[in-house]
């Protein structure tokens, strides 16, 4: 996945004026690499858990969750679940995991996000500001909450 800046060099480079342009160039520009035109349309789903670190870094090991990140352009979309292991969140803002990938954080904060919890017959609300994403209501213990939702990045 490349940023615009990337895309802007990429087809500057590879397709600069006043040069005889081999068509493999062209075809570099629209498709088959992480810069290319095509891919950053079509974005592959990232998935990140408490066990990896590909867009966001865990900031509470007491929970468990997995967010599929998918990136078109600067729009972000986010599904995916937290489990809360032992202990509530209880704290208003008590901060769970941070996007530390540069690609994929907030160009405008915040976002507030409505979580779906199968124990809970109320939303359940969390924010994400300044990338970090915390809970705005208590989550009890193994309670699990799925959201959907959509933000920007500044690149």
């Amino acid at each position: 996945m490349g940023t615009k800046t990337d895309i802007q060099t990429k087809i500057a480079t590879d397709l600069a004026s006043g040069n005889t342009i081999p068509i493999s160039d062209h075809r570099d520009v629209l498709t088959g690499s992480t810069d290319s035109i095509l891919d950053n349309l079509y974005a592959d789903n990232i998935n990140d858990t408490n066990a990896t670190t590909n867009v966001v870094t865990e900031n509470a090991a007491n929970k468990t969750y997995s967010l599929n990140f998918v990136k078109q352009g600067r729009k972000v979309t986010v599904i995916g679940f937290v489990r809360n292991n032992t202990g509530a969140f209880t704290s208003v803002n008590e901060i769970w995991c941070s996007i530390t990938n540069t690609e994929f954080q907030q160009a405008v904060s915040p976002t507030y996000i409505t979580g779906h919890s199968a124990a809970s017959s109320q939303p359940i609300k969390f924010i994400l500001a300044t990338n970090n994403f915390a809970a705005l209501d208590s989550v009890g213990i193994n309670e699990v909450v799925e959201f959907n939702f959509t933000y920007y990045t500044n690149a």
